[in-house]
């Protein structure tokens, strides 16, 4: 099959357990992806074999499929970092796409992305949110930090220029110890992806133009069951994504008001609710994290979380009490 571009990317694709969430997803991608020269890369850290014997059957028919296997005890993001140091990578590279084992570009995508990869823009961000009316363009690492787009962009949602993660073995020493020293909890890749934009020169992040339906840009596997990291989520915005804050360069500025967008866009009435019906949310949770969301804003949702947290699942009652607390 010729390709439609010289400019090589590989994706990164983490699996854990979800043999038939990788083979749809995979299924869908691997030949779209081989007209846009796309490799291929699952990195699983599985507890059975049934993902691995799934990619194997599937590397038959496609030559731009790899297999990566790795320890079932490997922390995600420690996991984000083999596949983005590129040590595992059977070629040189240009681009790396890091994405979840339930999604995919679509064409469209592609087409839409191909000019921007042969600019060498540091991120193409992908907004499968849609509607985007109009392309927006960053050559500043703060303005790009403070802007919302960069949410997308940081939780799974970008192309990556391999000139983000060209580092010396001695560099990736120090900055693993930098961002995931074990005594001080791991902060995450966002603070790594953040430190690198901040020491790049001519830095150029772009937001394509995406005022289509989301089906169109990104498929998602049939297979995949509604994701329960949003059970962690609190824990992740209020207790790891200050620490994240706290060690930034200080190029970035605004770290406050950003964190409480952030705070505030995740956790809406319907999250906290969905999280009570589940039984993930109670007063134990809020009492957990009540003295962080405290320390930015006191008003951001404290006495609804916690009336959220004690009353019962019916919402008539919450929506009374919303109004005297108001």
């Amino acid at each position: 099959m010729q390709t439609l571009t010289s400019v090589k990317t590989a994706v990164l694709i983490a699996t854990y357990n979800r043999p038939e969430v990788i083979e749809d997803t995979l299924s869908y991608c691997l030949g779209i992806y081989e007209k846009f020269n796309f490799d291929v890369y699952v990195f699983d850290s599985g507890e059975t074999q049934k993902s691995e014997r799934v990619i194997k059957k599937l590397q038959n028919t496609h030559k731009n499929l790899y297999y990566i296997r790795l320890c079932s005890y490997t922390h995600l993001d420690c996991k984000w970092l083999d596949m983005v140091r590129g040590k595992y990578l059977k070629d040189d590279y240009d681009y790396y796409y890091v994405c979840s084992d339930s999604n995919s570009l679509t064409e469209y995508s592609l087409q839409k992305f191909y000019p921007y990869l042969q600019k060498s823009y540091d991120i193409i961000t992908l907004n499968d949110f849609a509607h985007i009316d109009k392309t927006t363009e960053y050559t500043d690492a703060n303005e790009y930090f403070n802007s919302p787009n960069s949410n997308v962009g940081l939780w799974g949602g970008a192309i990556y220029n391999k000139r983000l993660f060209n580092l010396s073995d001695e560099e990736w020493n120090e900055l693993i110890f930098k961002w995931f020293n074990k005594q001080d909890e791991y902060i995450g890749y966002v603070g790594f992806i953040f430190d690198r934009l901040s020491k790049l020169n001519d830095l150029k992040i772009v937001i394509p133009e995406m005022n289509v339906k989301p089906s169109m840009i990104l498929h998602r596997s049939r297979y995949k069951k509604y994701s329960f990291w949003r059970f962690d989520a609190l824990k992740l915005l209020a207790i790891t994504y200050p620490k994240i804050y706290a060690k930034l360069p200080k190029i970035y500025t605004n770290k406050h008001e950003k964190l409480l967008n952030l705070l505030r866009a995740n956790f809406n009435e319907d999250y906290f609710w969905f999280c009570k019906r589940n039984k993930s949310f109670n007063l134990k949770n809020y009492l957990k994290h009540k003295e962080i969301l405290d320390k930015y804003d006191p008003q951001i949702m404290n006495k609804r979380i916690f009336f959220i947290a004690i009353l019962p699942k019916r919402k008539f009652f919450y929506n009374l009490i919303k109004k005297l607390v108001k």
